[in-house]
């Protein structure tokens, strides 16, 4: 079976679809190729909004979850089993797909070599992130106001609190699943990362402090 063949695409939203058992996994890395197309289905979406914040450039997003299942399928039989920070994930088999999609698709970004065991990832790639008006459900313009005015101040940020802010805000990661997704062994450095992204929104918006508390606090 071709990834042709499993029928997903970016414009088939597979929110609301329940995380891919550890039976499951198991499952695909014994073989099973409807395990291989569930765990593609399940978690395209969700990598392709992952990648969207790294670039705008979408065919190079698709083309990077692509090479990330044809690895995974190549060396399915030599997969170790998931490091303790990924167990401790709600959804290990997300946070494990983040972590080695993550590192495909910024070496593509930065014109080097990628693979599915890549070596670091280089400080100056691009990550966005903002907050939408309708996610929200704010409806008042003031409180709309104050919500772009957040946004500007999250796009001040450098690329890697950026994301360490989405990580931990949106995602809901700890520190430590944080650093063993962007490919750090210090907790302590990934914790003071996010407070020092804290600490430099709270002196972009400085008038705005309490809206920062109610989405990120």
């Amino acid at each position: 079976m071709s990834l042709q063949e499993v029928v997903v695409s970016s414009d088939k939203n597979s929110k609301g679809k329940a995380p891919i058992t550890l039976e499951i996994w198991s499952q695909f890395k014994r073989g099973d190729e409807k395990a291989f197309a569930r765990l593609y289905e399940a978690y395209f979406y969700l990598l392709y909004n992952y990648g969207t914040r790294f670039t705008a450039d979408k065919e190079l997003v698709k083309d990077s979850i692509h090479d990330l299942f044809m690895n995974l399928r190549k060396y399915r039989n030599t997969l170790n089993a998931f490091e303790k920070h990924i167990n401790k994930a709600s959804d290990p088999v997300k946070f494990y797909l983040y972590k080695s999609f993550r590192r495909i698709l910024t070496k593509k970004l930065s014109g080097q070599e990628v693979g599915l065991l890549a070596a670091k990832i280089p400080d100056n790639y691009h990550f966005d992130v903002m907050i939408s008006c309708e996610e929200s459900l704010v409806l008042e313009e003031t409180r709309k106001t104050r919500i772009q005015q957040l946004n500007k101040s999250l796009k001040k940020l450098p690329p890697r609190q950026k994301e360490a802010i989405y990580l931990r805000f949106y995602e809901g990661y700890s520190f430590e699943q944080i650093a063993g997704l962007m490919g750090s062994d210090n907790i302590k450095s990934t914790r003071g990362l996010i407070y020092k992204a804290l600490d430099n929104l709270r002196k972009y918006l400085e008038a705005h402090i309490p809206v920062l508390f109610s989405f990120f606090l």
